[in-house]
């Protein structure tokens, strides 16, 4: 699992630095990180919508009894 420990590594070296440009890139990668995320969300929340209505006519017909 190097991963997790690249980017702590790359966060520490990001903090220490005192360059600006640095800093609008980090802003950069947050805002778009914002923005693919809130599109995801609305674009899958339709599709989440209509299936879930699908799936409440389908059980909506079935009968379910318990015998014990």
């Amino acid at each position: 699992m190097t991963f997790p420990r690249n980017i702590f590594r790359k966060f520490k070296t990001h903090l220490s630095e005192e360059d600006g440009s640095a800093n609008a890139e980090w802003v950069v990668i947050a805002a778009s990180v914002v923005g693919l995320a809130a599109a995801s969300t609305t674009s899958i929340g339709g599709a989440v919508d209509v299936l879930s209505g699908d799936i409440g006519t389908s059980v909506s017909g079935k009968q379910v009894s318990a015998e014990g």
